[in-house]
């Protein structure tokens, strides 16, 4: 396998072929009620009388008194059947009474049950988040703008939170999915359920970072299957590619203006992107694109085994913006999501200078210096953000009891001339499966 990396905004880097450690290759883009039932019993409305007159009519038949007053003969015997037709009738609603009875127990029960069950679940939630706010309040998640419910931002203090929103948004959306065919210069269309399951995920990933939920449109999911297509077409990754023989500007301008992939689809490419392995991604670009604050639109679309995830979409500067994101975040993360030992803390805060940023990483009484393998210097951005890409060895992330708890302190930062005060945060890795 290989991976090959793009250039940045405001230079050139060199196209070449390097391992990476996943299955997927990649470059970024180039430029930054259920009611209760109650049955009331009633007399039909036909019911007759049971008790016959002297003067019984004629429609009853032909009705002789008896001595005692009561009609006899053939009105005698109709007055028996009417009287056990009503008794039959009768029988009838006090048993589907009684069964709409035993329903409403039933459902009391259930509900009673339901309750109970919850208020457990409750509680041995409460007792599995052991973290108090203090452990996970680091500047990493402080904001320079109000990080309000309704933006979809997850509570990384809390680990049942943390682990619900992984199964439902990640988990379950790790599905195989379908390649796209090419027919000659045109490319099948990528399912949308294809497109659901890579935006629940990458809007997952947005909300462990304390940024609002993006969406895909219409047309950038356009341009981003047809920048795949030209992928498909060319038979490597390029950012400035050539169609061939097919007429598809389109393709060609997306390109470059996408993170392109070759290997996986749906949410496992966008888990990829995150990933960012391989040594020509140490600047975690496709990282920094999907990380991006102020984003609000971007699209996604496959061909064969080429994939393309147009980032250069609509942005909004009142969006909540961190001062810092790091990647693993701070707080609960599913080591499911850890990169593989790549960690980065990055910002979009202008005139922020890592060329003399170092890192260290502490677990328990283990304090480890993180081997720096990119930093960005005055004015270097992807995405919109500056940082620095380190490796956290394997025996600080490794769980121990299903959970791994590292202390990451960035120091050296500079800004106006000014060395800044050091950063510190916490992850605490854990098994969301």
């Amino acid at each position: 396998m290989g991976m090959r990396h793009s250039r940045r905004r405001e230079s050139s880097w060199p196209l070449m072929w390097v391992p990476i450690v996943i299955p997927a290759v990649l470059i970024s883009g180039i430029a930054a009620a259920h009611s209760d039932f109650q049955w009331l019993g009633t007399a039909p409305d036909d019911a007759p009388d049971i008790i016959a007159s002297r003067d019984f009519s004629a429609d009853h038949g032909s009705a002789t008194p008896t001595p005692d007053g009561t009609v006899g003969g053939d009105a005698a015997r109709h007055a028996e059947d009417l009287v056990k037709n009503v008794e039959e009738k009768a029988a009838e609603a006090q048993e589907e009474f009684e069964k709409a009875e035993e329903e409403k127990a039933e459902r009391k029960a259930a509900k009673k049950a339901k309750a109970a069950a919850q208020k457990k679940a409750e509680q041995e939630a409460a007792a599995n988040n052991d973290a108090q706010p203090s452990e996970v309040s680091a500047s990493a998640r402080t904001s320079t703008a109000t990080v309000a419910p309704e933006t979809g931002v997850l509570d990384t203090a809390s680990r049942s939170a943390v682990r619900s929103a992984y199964r439902s948004q990640v988990k379950e959306n790790l599905v195989t999915e379908p390649q796209p065919k090419v027919n000659g210069c045109s490319v099948e269309a990528t399912p949308d359920a294809t497109r659901t399951r890579s935006l629940e995920t990458l809007n997952f990933s947005r909300s462990l970072a304390g940024l609002s939920p993006v969406s895909f449109s219409a047309d950038f999911n356009a341009q981003s299957e047809e920048a795949a297509l030209v992928q498909h077409l060319q038979g490597h990754l390029s950012h400035t590619p050539s169609s061939g023989s097919c007429d598809l500007p389109t393709g060609v301008k997306a390109s470059g203006e996408a993170n392109i992939s070759m290997g996986t689809h749906g949410a496992r490419n966008v888990l990829a992107y995150l990933e960012d392995g391989g040594d020509g991604n140490a600047a975690v670009g496709h990282r920094k694109h999907i990380l991006n604050p102020g984003q609000e639109k971007m699209g996604i679309g496959f061909a064969g085994n080429y994939g393309a995830m147009y980032v250069f979409g609509a942005t909004d500067s009142s969006n909540p913006t961190p001062q810092w994101i790091p990647w693993p975040t701070a707080g609960y993360f599913p080591s499911e999501m850890e990169p593989n030992g790549r960690w980065s803390f990055t910002t979009t805060q202008q005139d922020v200078d890592f060329s003399s940023a170092s890192v260290s990483v502490t677990r328990g009484d283990t304090k480890v210096n993180a081997e720096i393998i990119h930093r960005d210097g005055s004015g270097a951005r992807y995405g919109d953000q500056a940082g620095i890409t380190f490796v956290v060895p394997e025996s600080v992330r490794q769980l121990n009891d299903s959970q791994a708890d590292v202390t990451v302190t960035v120091s050296g930062i500079r800004s106006g001339g000014q060395t800044l005060d050091a950063e510190t945060y916490k992850v605490k890795l854990f098994a969301a499966s």
